[in-house]
């Protein structure tokens, strides 16, 4: 199974939707799938959308949340290291949970390479990668992408590439769309043995 989730990290209803895919792959026990994280890095307008959407409002209010728009550029810059170091997952939870629970809502690179560094991410890479910003190509290109596909906001997760999920979803949503799409795919034989994939 291949999940992909574009992600701004400054999103809290983002932040929300991560914590519950991650819960709900946990709880299903999934095996076998990939988790790519893509960059969506907000503008002005697209976080006044999310600003000004009662439903989130709410959902924030509840979870004593606030959206406040920061550059987050270094951090999409360095989760594209970790994504190479197979570190993506570990990178993107802790960065979320820095800005969302600690409230660390501010461009800081030292507070990003440490996050970075933490994770097992070579020191000279990090600052090779916030001195450089070699990876603006691919943050671009990602949010280009998810644009030509019809994904106008984040959160928003693809499974299987045909299979979507827009905006926010709770962590029971989520694992029935995973089981739903579980169910469709086919088995395929192995060493003469039925595997689910």
């Amino acid at each position: 199974m291949r999940i992909e989730f574009w992600i701004d990290y400054l999103c809290p209803i983002t932040y929300l939707t991560h914590k519950n895919l991650i819960e709900a792959i946990n709880e299903l026990n999934l095996k076998g799938y990939d988790l790519f994280y893509r960059s969506f890095q907000l503008n002005e307008d697209e976080c006044n959308q999310l600003g000004n959407n009662e439903t989130y409002l709410d959902l924030l209010k509840q979870n004593n949340l606030t959206i406040e728009k920061f550059n987050t550029t270094t951090i999409h810059q360095v989760a594209h290291l970790a994504k190479r170091k197979d570190l993506a997952q570990q990178f993107a939870e802790e960065v979320l949970n820095d800005i969302h629970i600690k409230n660390n809502k501010k461009d800081d690179n030292q507070r990003v390479f440490e996050i970075a560094k933490n994770c097992g991410i070579d020191p000279t890479e990090i600052k090779t990668v916030i001195d450089t910003q070699c990876y603006t190509k691919q943050i671009d290109s990602n949010k280009i992408n998810a644009k030509s596909r019809g994904i106008e906001l984040v959160p928003h997760i693809r499974v299987n590439i045909k299979n979507n999920l827009f905006g926010y979803q709770d962590k029971e949503s989520i694992k029935k769309f995973l089981v739903d799409i579980l169910k469709k795919q086919p088995s395929t034989e192995y060493c003469g043995e039925y595997c689910d994939y």
